[in-house]
């Protein structure tokens, strides 16, 4: 049976996670310094988080690199 990828199923849940890093871009972007450091268990979706977290950069104009 076929499974979705990640990127295709719905990401809910992290609104407070995706707000810490859009918090830092715009600190960022004021010319402060920034450093999130992410931890969690394996498979609590720590690689989901920050493909979310970049994309949504790269909606607002920045740079990402993978």
């Amino acid at each position: 049976m076929p499974t979705a990828s990640p990127s295709t199923l719905p990401f809910t849940g992290r609104s407070a996670e995706l707000d810490s890093f859009a918090h830092a871009r715009a600190e960022a972007a004021r010319g402060r310094a920034q450093l999130l450091l992410l931890s969690g268990d394996g498979g609590v979706g720590k690689t989901r988080l920050v493909h979310e977290a970049a994309a949504a950069a790269a909606q607002e104009g920045w740079q990402v690199v993978t």
